[in-house]
């Protein structure tokens, strides 16, 4: 309670910096610098809500006296609405928890599943796809070119071996190597 007071006092004592006079603050030398001099109302305007007030005020004390016996009466209508937030838990419990549930469950099933189920299936793809790439890599390409390297080897050979000296024996072998190379590039 005694913060409370402190502060109200610590409020009621923002009027005295600014007016003299709490019950006509608009007049004080603030207001007046910054709007000029403001219109009044009737006078007899804030002695009403000062009544008005103090009666609110009595009202509530008269109402809440320790010895006064309190009468039950059941809720209305509105008074259960209000109480129950227009029943918006009960729907909400009824209808959107359990659509989120199984739409929780649907979609767990499909990523454990479906989703689940290709990925591996994606990935022993890959594999299987880079043992074919290796095989290839390593039978046809490495091959042709090792092939190649190979046949160039023999053809060498073949064509060094009799050697008879003479350039005319040399020049038609070359020719017909050639001429073979030629054939099955154009063959193929």
């Amino acid at each position: 309670m005694m913060p409370i007071i402190v502060l109200a006092l610590g409020v009621l004592s923002l009027v005295f910096w600014f007016s003299l006079d709490p019950l006509h603050a608009h007049r004080s030398w603030l207001i007046t610098l910054l709007h000029g001099h403001p219109k009044e109302g009737p006078g007899w305007l804030l002695w009403v809500s000062m009544a008005l007030s103090v009666l609110g005020v009595a009202a509530v004390l008269f109402r809440k006296r320790p010895g006064r016996a309190k009468v039950e009466t059941s809720p209305g209508i509105l008074a259960r609405l209000s109480y129950q937030a227009l029943f918006l838990d009960l729907f909400y419990q009824k209808t959107v928890v359990p659509f989120s549930v199984q739409v929780g469950k649907a979609t767990n099933w499909l990523d454990s599943r479906a989703w689940d189920g290709l990925v591996h299936l994606l990935s022993k793809g890959q594999v299987v796809g880079a043992q074919l790439v290796q095989f290839a890599d390593r039978y046809l390409v490495d091959g042709l070119v090792n092939g190649v390297a190979k046949l160039a080897k023999r053809v060498g050979h073949w064509l060094s071996t009799p050697r008879s000296g003479q350039i005319q024996t040399y020049l038609i072998r070359a020719l017909a190597v050639t001429v073979l190379v030629l054939a099955i590039l154009i063959l193929w």
